[in-house]
């Protein structure tokens, strides 16, 4: 597993498992976290990858998060 990968995993743990309520990788890797620390195991080779997530303000236009929270039916 590349460390590319490993951030793959954890971009879909933690954004499409919110979007779909899936994890496409349980059968074969591992995330745990501590705080905003994170690290991704591949079971069958043992590699371990650690990351850390910082969640800082969004710079995403506002006319782009209206358009999206339309689209949501939050307006």
């Amino acid at each position: 597993m590349t460390r590319e990968g490993a951030a793959q995993i954890l971009s879909l743990f933690l954004l499409e498992d919110v979007d779909n309520n899936r994890n496409y990788y349980e059968g074969s890797h591992d995330i745990t976290f501590v705080g905003s620390h994170f690290a991704v195991r591949c079971r069958d080779s043992g590699i371990i990858h650690t990351f850390k997530v910082d969640l800082v303000p969004s710079d995403l236009p506002a006319h782009e998060w209206i358009s999206a929270f339309e689209g949501q039916e939050w307006l």
